[in-house]
C-alpha cells in the first residue's frame, strides 16, 4: 500500500470485485509527465507534473522526511486537481505529518464535500469501499475519529466477508490468511489500523511483511509513515515485525 502506486489503482490485484477497485493509498507504475521543479528538461517539454507525479512526489517526500518538499508538491497538488480525492486526501496526508492539522482544514473539509457528492448508500461494490475511505479520512482529519473508525471498520469488515474471513469470538486468528498475498493484508493491516484495531492490524501486518511486502514496496518507507498506521506504530511489535521480515 500503500496504504495504502503512479495511476493511484491498487496496491493489489485480486479476483475479488468488491476489493478490486478499493483504493487511498495504492500505486501502479508507468510514465508520467515530467516534473518541471525536478527535472530541468521539464521547461523545456513546456511538461507539468500530473497528478501521479505529484502524489509521488509527496509520499517520496514524507518517506525521506522531507517535510517542506511534501508540503510544497502537497500545495501544488491541491491547486491543480482541488475537486481530486486523491489530491485532497494527500495533501492532507502532507499537513498531518508536518503537524499542522489547521492549515490543511480546508482539504480535510473539501474531500468531504467530494466524497458526499453522491449518497454512499447508494453506491455499489468498490465504488462504495472507495468514498467510504475518504470519507472516513475526512473525518479523522477534522476530528471525527469516532466516526472515521467506524467507516474503516466497514471498510475492513466487507473486504473481509468478500474474502470469506471470519474471526472467531474470541479472536483467533483465521487459518485463510496465511496464504494471502503481501499487498493485500498490507491493505488489511491499514483498514483495522484505522479503525483503530491494533491487534487485527498487525496479524496482517505480520503476513505482510512475512509475504515479502518490505522487499516490493513502490515508495522504500512508505510504511514507516503511512498515515493508516498512525494507531499501530507506537506499538512496539510494529516495528519489530518489520525487522523480523528483513532478517
Amino acid at each position: 500500500m500503500k496504504g495504502c502506486g503512479m495511476g493511484l489503482k491498487l496496491k493489489h490485484v485480486v479476483g475479488v470485485s468488491v476489493v478490486a477497485g478499493v483504493v487511498g493509498f495504492g500505486y501502479e507504475l508507468g510514465y508520467g509527465e515530467i516534473d518541471v521543479v525536478r527535472s530541468p528538461r521539464a521547461g523545456a517539454l513546456a511538461a507539468a507534473p500530473n497528478r501521479a507525479r505529484l502524489v509521488t512526489n509527496v509520499r517520496t517526500a514524507l518517506a525521506n522526511g522531507q517535510l517542506s518538499a511534501a508540503l510544497s508538491a502537497a500545495d501544488e497538488l491541491g491547486e491543480r486537481y482541488p475537486q481530486d480525492p486523491q489530491a485532497q486526501l494527500n495533501r492532507g496526508y502532507a499537513y498531518r505529518a508536518a503537524g499542522r492539522d489547521l492549515e490543511g482544514f480546508d482539504g480535510w473539509a473539501m474531500l468531504r464535500v467530494i466524497a458526499g457528492q453522491r449518497d454512499i448508500e447508494e453506491l455499489q461494490g468498490s465504488r462504495q469501499l472507495n468514498a467510504l475511505y475518504m470519507r472516513g479520512w475526512s473525518r479523522r482529519g477534522m476530528g471525527e475519529i469516532a466516526s472515521s473508525r467506524a467507516d474503516f471498520r466497514r471498510i475492513a469488515e466487507t473486504t473481509e466477508a468478500s474474502l470469506g474471513i471470519a474471526w472467531g469470538e474470541d479472536g483467533e486468528r483465521p487459518a485463510v490468511i496465511e496464504g494471502m498475498g503481501a499487498l493485500l493484508a498490507y491493505n488489511l493491516a491499514c483498514y483495522w489500523g484505522a479503525a483503530g484495531d491494533v491487534e487485527r492490524s498487525l496479524v496482517y501486518w505480520g503476513v505482510s511483511v512475512e509475504g515479502g511486502y518490505l522487499e516490493n514496496e513502490v515508495i522504500e518507507g512508505w510504511w514507516m509513515v503511512d498515515p493508516d498506521f498512525e494507531d499501530v506504530r507506537d506499538d512496539p511489535r510494529f516495528l519489530e515485525i518489520a525487522e523480523r521480515g528483513g532478517d
